[in-house]
């Protein structure tokens, strides 16, 4: 893991990851980190020029390596899928999506409801 911030870095440590301080975009780093060796490369940024950049920097070391890319704001998507990612994790498709599946899982528990409140009363109830 690659990140800027030392405590972010640490956090991966903690958790059994291999971490260091440093800008992914440094095309000398990565060389050092043997990216050309990695099985696949996530970009996390939520900077779409940093994220394009990264990519960039990967493909000229590893052309054939899986890169999952992060794009913030779906506007930049093409973007990220132009510079040479795989797979890009669009947020604000995957919240659009979330938002929809709660809407959905909600109205269907309040329909089911709706119809346990209705076979619970009896015919000629009037309550």
């Amino acid at each position: 893991m690659i990140d800027f911030q030392a405590a972010n870095a640490q956090l991966a440590r903690n958790r059994g990851l291999t971490a260091v301080i440093g800008d992914a975009r440094n095309r000398d780093l990565l060389d050092h980190l043997r990216v050309r060796d990695a099985v696949a490369v996530v970009v996390a940024s939520p900077d779409h020029q940093t994220v394009t950049a990264v990519i960039h920097q990967i493909r000229s070391l590893a052309p054939g390596l899986p890169i999952v890319a992060r794009a913030r704001y779906h506007r930049f998507a093409h973007e990220i899928v132009a510079a040479g990612a795989s797979v890009v994790v669009d947020e604000e498709q995957q919240i659009g999506h979330r938002l929809g599946m709660a809407t959905r899982h909600l109205l269907r528990r309040n329909a089911d409801r709706a119809d346990a409140d209705a076979r619970e009363k009896l015919p000629g109830d009037s309550s």
